[in-house]
């Protein structure tokens, strides 16, 4: 059994809408998304292909994961479109880097600084404040906060227990037991996850729970296509080269506020306080970011999309932080 890889990097402008399915002979499929989004003065060429995306694949049709990079506005700004609860896709899972909360003021400040438009829209303002509430609200059955991998030398390929399909995992599945559609989808590697249950507040105010799980980067999603067939890896996994030097930008925010820092992050610690920033402190935020935006890039989460190792062949080769990947080309088609 083969698999047909599809992907399509979708014209939006300035910005990034990447969409890709699996396919396995059976007719089995797993579809997923890597950001969506584009700057303000896109926004009608951006709805187009997120238009053309839903009209091809069909309304309310399952998206299995959602990949958010980072939250810069670019990126994220078309996710509720592409997940309207009556128009758009069903999302199983959303995957996005674990981002504190220094990343996410700066993502806020450099978008009033860049394009003042974009810090009125409601779901941008609300995933800089409370990821969690934000995401819930579209519907996911899980969202999955990527952290920097830990210290004990797992990786996908690496070929430990939890390289087996079935194997013993030391985090629990969260990806749950055989699906009824779709292919089958496992977390695989050696890491740790910490998996609870996060309340949020839905659009008509009622509150309801979503999954949350924080995992090492040194997990991967291993998508299984049958007995003959390889296994697909999906490996997040944070860019090593990416440096926050997050504290300048809490000390220059702390010092137009006439505070200490010690006092600023005591304050951000509670979610209002950041909400209430982000509508009545951009003035701080902007002067914040012009002190220090030559100097601060933020946390990343970048995706390896390719086949797990095969023993034995060595005739291509994946390269990723996590590892190198094998395949044979045989067993492997590009379309699209």
């Amino acid at each position: 059994m083969t698999f047909i890889i599809r992907r399509d990097q979708r014209a939006v402008g300035q910005g990034f809408f990447h969409t890709a399915e699996l396919e396995a002979e059976d007719g089995r499929k797993l579809r997923y998304v890597y950001d969506c989004g584009a700057m303000k003065k896109y926004e009608t060429q951006r709805n187009a292909r997120i238009d053309e995306y839903l009209k091809a694949v069909g309304a309310n049709a399952e998206l299995d994961v959602l990949f958010i990079s980072h939250i810069h506005f670019d990126h994220i700004s078309g996710i509720e479109r592409l997940l309207d609860k009556t128009n758009g896709l069903t999302v199983d899972t959303i995957v996005m880097p674990l981002i504190n909360v220094a990343d996410r003021l700066f993502a806020y400040a450099r978008a009033a600084n860049e394009d003042p438009a974009t810090i009125n829209d409601p779901f941008f303002r609300e995933l800089v404040a409370n990821p969690a509430n934000a995401l819930g609200r579209l519907g996911p059955r899980q969202l999955l906060f990527v952290r920097r991998g830990s210290s004990d030398g797992g990786a996908p390929g690496s070929g430990g227990d939890d390289d087996v399909p079935d194997g013993p995992t030391d985090i629990p599945r969260v990806w749950g037991d055989e699906r009824a559609r779709g292919l089958n989808l496992k977390l695989i590697g050696r890491g740790t996850g910490d998996e609870r249950k996060e309340p949020f507040i839905e659009s008509d105010g009622t509150e309801a729970v979503t999954t949350v799980v924080e995992v090492d980067d040194t997990l991967a999603i291993a998508v299984a296509g049958g007995e003959s067939c390889f296994e697909w890896i999906l490996s997040p996994f944070i860019d090593p080269t990416i440096q926050s030097k997050k504290f300048l930008f809490l000390r220059e925010l702390a010092t137009v506020r006439g505070i200490s820092v010690s006092r600023l992050k005591s304050w951000l610690g509670n979610t209002a306080n950041i909400a209430d920033l982000l509508l009545n402190g951009v003035p701080d935020l902007a002067a914040a970011y012009e002190a220090v935006a030559d100097d601060f890039n933020l946390t990343s989460l970048c995706l390896y999309s390719g086949p797990k190792a095969n023993d034995g062949s060595t005739e291509g080769v994946y390269q990723a932080r996590l590892g190198s990947y094998f395949h044979a080309p045989t067993l492997r088609r590009e379309i699209g």
